[in-house]
């Protein structure tokens, strides 16, 4: 069959054009577009230098047959790959592919490198004809595929569209391998008050933009700096018949464990929050939604969903999701953050609110004093979008986490505690640290159980931590880098597949943040990520570091994996009695569990399951309310993802009772296909919030001696 090259064809369009015909309606021809995301880079720890180059098609055909033929580094010579071409992904829709490339550096580190990069593809445009040629020889060949014998699939005899080359310059600007050092800027202003309920004002759908990392983490040299933890985790079933009650090893008493139906937006990021106490108040989020409880969550009567009758307006694009509970015993407060969608300028902010138990339980629209943290009033350009906040307290400060996406940094904010106490239209000062310095720690959570600093961190490359601390009585902050074992980091490595052939794990922006850590009373602070698979390790896992506080160097490492299924997203709380780490994380995968929820004890060796998934949350084609998750193996336009983060806190003044919120997704019709987006098929998800502890905490039995944690 004739077929018009590609050159001809579009100089008929442009003729078209220039004579004022009908070129206008023509479709355009589809195109290929090879683009790269900021590169991970690092300084690795023998000198090279370590470059991880996510790329992506942002083109509307398919590319095929992608290679990877030429590199070169200005002042270093290529280490690795050793071989090129190097064969790439097909990079269709949102498909994304990463090139991890090394190099040995000519002279002294400089401040930034142009990385040229250059390969070829095949444009996949099929017509009639080339259709029926290949489905002709697929068939002819299905046996010999089958046993590994047959013809590569584009080397059959038929056509399979143009080739191309695509040519890529990229700055590199290492992470810093020495020590960063920053002093905290300030702001003033009026603390707001509730005067509720005001109307409702009508709200625009409730979306996450898709954040993008400003870089992934680099991978490091293989380095084994502690044994990796030879006992693997299982997941158990409770198997209480009533609550409360203590699982069969007497080991975990539950309290309750309480489901709350809810819609199918899109990822659920629960959160929980119990002050207790003769209030028995006990709060629980969602993305959309806030619940209410007075019973000690037995029950949730009160839910609001359009926050606008609480505060009385609607900031921003209105407001959205990454909400974080938090109760402070040594003052009485109850903290909420809220976050609004962005404006049509990009701009959010982050609203946090505080209030006193009883004052909730008495009228919950009167009780809240608040401050919005906008991108101007922490020194950062007045449209900069914030997104994927954190609390945390340590003696004297609430801290407030959150990422400037468009700074492509992290900000960390503190106010003090007799700030918070004031009464409602008071002046209140904030402080915050620098974005620019906050790349490495992007997407990352801060330290729980804090005593006079806070702590937080990130990867600058898969072997090694940044830790970063701000005491409570300085204005200048901190990080440096430590070493312990490196782990795989690719978008692959977290695949997770569940029985309906979905992949449910598939961690966004920055893959290896960390997702939580924890201080114990004995000066010890452990650091809390995902990690990837590898030759150890059969299926992603929750890494964790621990670290001595007084010098800030690892003693050990502890991994929470299976060889049957994958751990995600842990959130770590500790006993402040005892000093025992308690655990909220998901769980799932291995082609043979849908993704749940566990909790736990670090050092038990066993999670014990609360929720009851019967399918994988799906919830269409990624736009504003979920990012596609074809990196991670699922089929793209097909957004699986589970979520973002997790929380694990302690109830009221008890040291070792323990809130969270976990979530199950639930199949409508099990007479219809086993997925969310079959015809005739409904899926809702089901909030669900636990309180668990040792039985001698939850009055369900007698307690029994904490294991010895290493």
């Amino acid at each position: 069959m004739f077929r018009v090259p590609a050159f001809f064809r579009l100089c008929l369009v442009l003729a078209l054009l220039l004579l004022g015909g009908t070129a206008a309606a023509l479709p355009l021809p589809p195109s290929i577009d090879i683009v790269a995301a900021p590169a991970g880079v690092a300084v690795d720890l023998d000198g090279s230098l370590t470059v991880l180059v996510p790329l992506s098609n942002a083109g509307t055909a398919a590319a095929t047959h992608l290679s990877l033929d030429e590199v070169e580094l200005h002042h270093g010579r290529r280490v690795e790959p050793v071989h090129l071409p190097l064969a790439l992904a097909d990079l269709q829709g949102d498909a994304t592919d990463q090139v991890a490339l090394r190099f040995h550096l000519h002279g002294p580190v400089q401040t930034s490198y142009v990385l040229a990069l250059e390969g070829r593809y095949r444009k996949v445009e099929e017509d009639e004809h080339e259709r029926a040629c290949r489905e002709r020889h697929e068939h002819e060949h299905e046996y010999e595929h089958e046993r590994g014998r047959g013809q590569d699939e584009h080397e059959d005899g038929c056509e399979h569209g143009e080739t191309g080359h695509w040519k890529l310059r990229v700055v590199l600007k290492p992470a810093p391998t020495g020590p960063v050092t920053g002093t905290s800027g300030s702001a003033t202003g009026l603390t707001h008050q509730t005067q509720g309920p005001y109307p409702a004002i009508p709200q625009s759908g409730q979306g996450e933009a898709d954040q993008d990392a400003p870089s992934q983490t680099p991978p490091g040299i293989p380095h084994i700096a502690f044994t990796p933890t030879a006992q693997h985790h299982r997941a158990a079933d409770p198997q209480l018949g009533s609550l409360p009650g203590v699982t069969p090893d007497g080991g975990v008493g539950f309290v309750v464990n309480t489901g709350r139906g809810t819609g199918l937006p899109f990822p659920m990021d629960p959160n929980a929050a119990a002050p207790g106490g003769t209030q028995q108040l006990a709060l629980a989020s969602g993305n959309t939604f806030l619940q209410v409880s007075t019973d000690g969550g037995q029950t949730f009567p009160t839910t609001i969903t359009n926050y606008s009758t609480v505060f009385g307006d609607s900031p921003d694009g209105g407001y959205c999701c990454d909400q974080v509970l938090l109760y402070i015993p040594s003052i009485d407060r109850v903290v909420w953050l809220v976050q609004s969608n962005q404006a049509a300028a990009g701009a959010s902010r982050e609203r946090v609110a505080w209030a006193k138990p009883a004052d909730i339980v008495a009228n919950f629209n009167t009780a809240w004093t608040w401050f919005d943290l906008t991108p101007g009033f922490i020194g950062q350009g007045a449209n900069d979008f914030l997104d994927y906040p954190d609390l945390a307290v340590s003696n004297g400060f609430l801290y407030a986490s959150f990422d400037d996406i468009t700074a492509k940094g992290l900000i960390v904010t503190r106010i003090s505690f007799a700030d918070l106490q004031k009464p409602g239209g008071q002046q209140v000062t904030w402080s915050f640290t620098d974005p620019s310095q906050g790349n490495t720690s992007y997407g990352s959570h801060l330290l729980q159980n804090a005593a006079s600093t806070m702590y937080w961190g990130g990867h600058p490359q898969t072997n090694q931590l940044q830790i970063c601390q701000w005491a409570d009585a300085s204005n200048q902050y901190s990080c440096t880098n430590k070493t312990h074992n490196t782990y795989v980091n690719t978008g692959s490595s977290y695949a997770s597949e569940a029985p309906d052939g979905q992949y449910w794990f598939a961690p966004q922006f920055k893959y290896d943040r960390i997702m939580s850590s924890v201080r114990r009373p004995n000066g010890e602070l452990w650091f809390a990520w995902n990690a990837g698979r590898d030759s150890t390790f059969p299926h992603p896992y929750a890494a964790i570091l621990k670290v001595h506080e007084d010098t800030l160097d690892p003693f050990d490492e502890f991994e929470i994996w299976n060889p049957d299924h994958s751990y995600a997203y842990p959130a770590l709380g500790v006993n402040t009695a005892t000093g025992e780490v308690a655990v909220s994380l998901m769980w799932g995968g291995g082609g043979k569990y849908f993704q749940n929820h566990a909790v736990g004890f670090l050092g038990d060796f066993v999670v014990w399951i609360t929720t009851g998934s019967t399918v994988t949350m799906t919830s269409g084609t990624p736009g504003n309310t979920c990012q596609d998750a074809s990196f991670a193996g699922n089929p793209a336009n097909r957004c699986t993802r589970s979520g973002d983060y997790l929380g694990v806190r302690r109830v009221g003044t008890s040291s070792g009772l323990f809130a969270t919120a976990g979530y199950e997704t639930l199949l409508g019709d099990s007479t219809k296909a086993v997925d969310c987006l079959a015809a005739g098929q409904t899926c809702s998800e089901n909030l669900r919030y636990i309180v668990f502890g040792r039985p001698g905490d939850t009055n369900g039995g007698q307690s029994i001696p904490p294991p010895v944690i290493k």
